[in-house]
């Protein structure tokens, strides 16, 4: 396991249905090196994840 930061950028496409709910459709992360990892989002509440291969 290498100590090795990695900064990430987040960006997704979200969908509002109501005035309340916000469903995440997609998530793209993307690493300093270029590296992609697409999430599919199904659903609604707050996803927990994390990266398991390195970007």
């Amino acid at each position: 396991m290498s100590n090795e930061k990695t900064r990430l950028g987040f960006s997704g496409v979200a969908r509002t249905d109501s005035a309340t709910t916000l469903s995440i459709e997609t998530i793209t992360v993307t690493s300093e090196r270029g590296r992609r990892v697409q999430i599919q989002a199904e659903g609604y509440g707050v996803y927990d994840f994390c990266i398991i291969y390195p970007l």
